[in-house]
């Protein structure tokens, strides 16, 4: 079996580190690229197993449009700005890009989505299927309470996460279907919290709580990697995790 040609962007970052090692110890790929932005200290320097410090036969680059043609799939854990352009290389070249980056604008989003009628892109603001799962679960819970019961959802992060509420923390909100501003977000960010959603169904004398933790980063690059392998070949438009589950 041919196998799946993954390149990373945003390949120095946590989540890049993670992704990158994913890929290494997967089978089915082999990877084809890692891309950095431009002026970056690694520009052309060695990527190395983050364990071992062997080499892996790439270099960091910064040539977004080469990288790109190199691959079957690219996964982007970058930042919203550089994930427009990333999907503006996809169209491009029409090759698969899977976005894991959160706290995009509206503006932003719909970039994106013009850029999927000429590239697959996966977006999803959590790599976890549990996180899909929940989300699912969450709709049918709230519809079966109805607007006796309040809600409310509270997500933690580590100290340095920029966006609140949450990209996972508004997905889920979107999951529930409540009016606009029925639900009420409280976001936390300390220490190195890796990622902590509550999810807090309040109704007359009673209360549902469902918790989600994160407790690897790396289950967030697995879901990732087993997203592109299902990207690859597929036809243009947006998707998410829920079209894989």
């Amino acid at each position: 079996m041919q196998k799946t040609k993954i390149a990373i962007a945003g390949g120095l970052g946590r989540m890049g580190q993670k992704t990158l090692v994913e890929i290494l110890e997967d089978d089915g790929a082999v990877l084809s690229g890692v891309l950095v932005r431009k002026g970056s200290f690694a520009l052309g320097t060695p990527v190395l197993f983050p364990d071992t410090q062997v080499g892996t036969g790439q270099n960091y680059s910064d040539d977004r449009e080469g990288v790109f043609r190199d691959s079957d799939v690219v996964i982007d854990f970058t930042t919203a700005d550089a994930s427009v352009e990333n999907a503006k290389a996809a169209a491009k070249t029409e090759t698969p890009l899977v976005i894991g980056a959160t706290g995009f604008s509206d503006a932003q989003l719909k970039e994106i989505n013009a850029s999927a009628k000429a590239a697959p892109i996966l977006l999803s603001y959590n790599m976890s299927f549990a996180i899909t799962a929940l989300g699912h679960a969450l709709q049918g819970l709230s519809g079966d309470l109805g607007d006796a019961f309040h809600v409310e959802i509270t997500d933690i992060h580590h100290k340095d996460k920029k966006d609140a509420p949450s990209g996972t923390a508004l997905m889920l909100g979107e999951a529930i279907g409540r009016p606009q501003g029925a639900i009420k977000y409280t976001s936390h960010r300390k220490g190195h919290e890796i990622g902590e959603h509550r999810i807090l169904f309040s109704g007359p004398g009673e209360e549902i709580e469902v918790i989600h933790r994160a407790r690897d980063r790396r289950l967030f690059a697995r879901g990732a990697v087993l997203a592109a392998h299902w990207l690859k070949g597929k036809k243009p438009g947006l998707y998410t995790l829920k079209d894989i589950l």
